[in-house]
């Protein structure tokens, strides 16, 4: 049981740090900004029936 309390801890404390990591910052202000990979209709690919 201790094991999972350890695990836990060191799982919150990764995720902490990769909240201050400059990718995850980068990540952030191009999702709040909008910017996708330039795909106008975004999404997957529409399949036509043969």
């Amino acid at each position: 049981m201790l094991v999972f309390t350890v695990v836990g801890a060191v799982g919150v404390l990764v995720t902490l740090i990769a909240f201050k990591s400059r990718a995850y910052h980068d990540l952030s202000c191009a999702y709040a900004a909008g910017k996708d990979d330039g795909d106008a209709d975004g999404g997957a690919a529409i399949a036509s029936p043969a």
